[in-house]
């Protein structure tokens, strides 16, 4: 989204012909000098900034009050969804819960097993070491099986730690998610 596009969103309650003239203004404004949308931010300030501006100057100009913040809901309505989160709780938190639980022993099982791997892997390179000068092609296989369980080790836990990652991020955003929502309530 650019300058222009922020700023018809911003100035969204004047009138459509007014708004429609103070965008024509700023666009001719902004080609006639040649400004990007960093160095528009720096000359007028951002775009909210400006709508803000704006606003006051028309509704000065024309004798009218800015209109004062009006909150979204109702009282009646904040209890309402209160009350109705706390009687859905008995199911969505066990849900939610539930989904947190497996999603985070799913991580802690894979990196057991990796670790059991790893372990298996490192007994059967040293069995196979003892084993190569008795028994030639069981010690070479086993040597050989160790490391690969090594290997997969190494190519596996890369993968172990984005996806432990990207879960950790997906719980602040939607923790962050549930934030906001409540805030607009």
């Amino acid at each position: 989204m650019n300058y222009l596009e922020k700023l018809a969103a911003a100035l969204k309650g004047l009138p459509t012909k007014e708004k429609d003239d103070i965008l024509e203004y700023y666009r001719e404004y902004l080609e006639d000098g040649g400004l990007s949308d960093a160095e528009a931010i720096e000359s007028l300030g951002t775009p909210e900034e400006l709508a803000t501006k704006i606003k006051t100057d028309y509704y000065t100009e024309n004798g009218e009050q800015v209109p004062p913040y009006e909150p979204q809901h109702t009282t009646a309505y904040r209890v309402l969804i209160l009350a109705l989160i706390i009687i859905t709780l008995p199911l969505t938190l066990p849900f939610f819960g539930g989904i947190f639980f497996s999603l985070f022993m799913l991580i802690f099982v894979f990196s057991i097993l990796m670790l059991l791997a790893t372990a298996a892997g490192v007994a059967f390179f040293i069995y196979g070491l003892f084993t190569l000068f008795h028994i030639f092609w069981s010690g070479l296989f086993f040597t050989g099986l160790g490391i690969i369980f090594i290997g997969l080790m190494f190519l596996v836990i890369p993968g172990i730690i984005f996806v432990t990652k990207k879960v950790i991020q997906g719980i602040v955003a939607l923790s962050r998610w549930l934030v906001e929502l409540w805030e607009r309530i």
